[in-house]
């Protein structure tokens, strides 16, 4: 089983361990490489500049319970790019969806997202829900 210990990533900062490691790695087929610098595209814009700050910093880290006990406003207009923009509040929904499904609980939560157009793909009139 691939493990963290075993693959050699300190858990402390696991992202930054795992890049590491993933160039670290040996290749041995075409597949390997492909798949290993792909990874690689993907992962490292997360650990560069102002993203290393959103994704790698253990001390700004949130608790989505504490999140969703109040009233929380995440203003995300100081982070530069568009894109890294987007993909951070994607990433907090997907964390509220997924600690909303694990936490059963009679508690209503009510999400704005200003200038949502900004951050959820564009949906035809006549398409199907997703």
């Amino acid at each position: 089983m691939l493990t963290e210990s075993a693959l050699g990533i300190k858990t402390d900062d696991s992202l930054l361990s795992f890049i590491d490691t993933l160039e670290k790695w040996s290749i041995k087929s075409f597949y390997e490489n492909e798949t290993k610098f792909a990874l690689l595209r993907r992962l490292k814009p997360l650990v560069t500049g102002q993203n290393r700050e959103i994704f790698c910093n253990r001390e700004k880290l949130i608790n989505i319970k504490d999140v969703l006990e109040g009233v929380t406003v995440f203003e995300l207009g100081d982070i530069v790019e568009v894109d890294m923009r987007k993909l951070t509040s994607l990433f907090i929904l997907a964390l509220i969806y997924e600690f909303r499904l694990k936490n059963k609980s009679s508690k209503c939560h009510f999400i704005v997202l200003e200038e949502a157009h900004n951050i959820l793909p564009y949906r035809r009139v006549f398409s199907y829900y997703s």
